[in-house]
């Protein structure tokens, strides 16, 4: 899903109930630390970053998620301004 460009805070974000940034990201890591926080939703985002939330979808357009997650090159962490989400358990 695409997420608001230009957003300057976690409040502006699409998912918006923690963010998390780290080099070695990968689609597992995120996954684990959103539903260790009790969020519904996962996303990842241009390759480093881990997004969670209740909900999705704010924003309308287009997501082109092709950027390899920075911990493992194999798997797909999103794009620019654009969240690979995963529904949590």
């Amino acid at each position: 899903t695409p997420d608001r460009r230009g957003a300057k805070s976690l409040a502006e974000r699409d998912l918006s109930g923690l963010e998390w940034n780290n080099a070695g990201m990968t689609v597992d890591l995120c996954i684990a630390r959103c539903s260790q926080e009790s969020f519904k939703y996962a996303g990842l985002q241009y390759g480093t970053w881990c997004f969670c939330g209740n909900n999705f979808n704010r924003y309308q357009g287009l997501s082109q998620c092709d950027m390899p997650c920075g911990g493992n090159k194999a798997q797909n962490c999103g794009g620019a301004w654009s969240n690979q989400i995963y529904q949590l358990r």
